[in-house]
């Protein structure tokens, strides 16, 4: 009988004895030193130093609440709009909240391990056999300077980031900075498979956090991001689009809070009880912006090198459909100068952000034009924030 170490080992530790069959050239190669096998001191910090934090009680929560400002754009024709901050956040954009995610796991992972050890199912030697497990994942730069700075922290091992080869030479540089793994690939030529990404970054005994869906990305990756949003009631709320994972997160969530509505559940506390009314929720259109043609100034919300999208227009439609979310949420295309005008307006109002971030605002900007949206409804426009861009360098 398998003792419970041994059956969560097995999610770490996910074998293969297939050849590399990619034959793609990586740019450069750099792996970071670090232990392979576990010690009895790293248990210990792992499970004892990562806070524990209450999954939805409010009184204990587990990120700081991020910023709204009220923006009044009708210098530039438009009305008084909401603005959710996200470049408060260590590294400055969104991305951070799902760092902390996955260092959870880390915590978690620990904590089994070392119960399992003061019980004395499992002895010291017994640990120190133990290989410390290691994330892959594909980034543009953001994501990956998140989890490599959330992991730099509890000295977690580094991440292996797989960076497009077209990703700009400046934030390459930005990148092989950080305390991770790096390997550059072209990554036009075909499609990843899971193992192709752990063949890649040497990780064939680790996890794809690209493609990994059991720990819930669309669930607990922005969660309290999504509460902060619904509490402040908009009518309308701007989003951008990039690998899918808030947009998913942000129709997760509602569709939840209405069944639960529905049902007479018990609804999450993190939802002001004033607003509980699933008519309130159910109705807030949710906006999710990507640009309508690539090359764009928007280059965070390009991700053709990201095979698994968990979230489509499919998606969207069906919740929209069946009643879970406003008539007009969806995914919708937004042209360059929209773009470039919403930008120059955030800088110009001194908020801090790029232009894949300010897709939100361009998307508002258009829906009004279009009479989509007036200056009576309450909009919300998503800053994800100022991460790696070309012109920090």
């Amino acid at each position: 009988m398998k003792t419970i170490t041994e059956r969560i080992s097995r999610i770490f530790k996910i074998r293969s004895s297939i050849e590399n069959p990619l034959r793609l050239r990586r740019e450069f190669c750099e792996d970071e030193e670090f232990p392979q096998v576990l010690s009895l001191q790293q248990l210990e910090r792992w499970s004892e130093e990562i806070p524990c934090y209450s999954e939805n009680d409010p009184t204990n929560r587990e990120w700081k609440e991020t910023p709204i400002k009220e923006l009044d754009l009708t210098k530039y024709g438009y009305g008084k709009v909401l603005l959710k901050d996200e470049s408060v956040n260590p590294t400055g954009t969104i991305k951070d909240r799902a760092a902390w995610e996955i260092t959870t796991i880390y915590r978690d992972w620990a904590k089994i391990i070392y119960e399992d050890y003061i019980n004395g199912f499992l002895t010291k030697s017994e640990i120190q056999a133990i290989k410390i497990p290691s994330f892959s994942l594909i980034t543009s730069g953001n994501e990956g300077r998140a989890v490599s700075e959330a992991f730099k922290r509890f000295y977690l091992p580094p991440p292996k980031l797989i960076i497009p080869s077209n990703t700009d030479e400046k934030i390459k540089e930005s990148v092989k900075e950080l305390r991770a793994d790096h390997y550059v690939v072209d990554l036009s030529s075909q499609v990843l498979t899971t193992q192709d990404i752990k063949i890649i970054t040497n990780n064939t005994d680790g996890i794809d956090l690209t493609s990994l869906r059991i720990f819930n990305p669309e669930k607990v990756f922005y969660d309290w991001h999504v509460f902060e949003s619904f509490n402040l009631l908009p009518d309308n709320i701007f989003i951008p689009f990039g690998s899918g994972k808030l947009t998913a997160c942000y129709f997760f969530w509602q569709r939840k809070l209405v069944a639960d509505s529905m049902h007479r559940e018990n609804i999450d506390p993190r939802l002001d009880e004033q607003i509980v009314a699933r008519d309130k929720i159910r109705r807030i259109n949710l906006y999710a912006a990507k640009p309508e043609a690539y090359p764009s100034i928007a280059d965070k919300l390009h991700a053709p090198h990201r095979p698994f999208s968990i979230f489509t227009d499919n998606d969207c439609d069906a919740v929209s459909n069946l009643g879970f979310s406003g008539n007009k949420s969806g995914i919708y295309g937004i042209s360059e100068e929209p773009i470039k005008k919403a930008y120059k307006i955030l800088q110009q109002e001194g908020v801090q952000c790029e232009a894949s971030s300010a897709a939100s605002l361009a998307l508002y900007m258009d829906s009004f034009d279009k009479g989509f949206v007036n200056s009576s409804e309450r909009s919300l426009i998503i800053n994800t924030g100022r991460g790696l861009c070309v012109d920090d360098n």
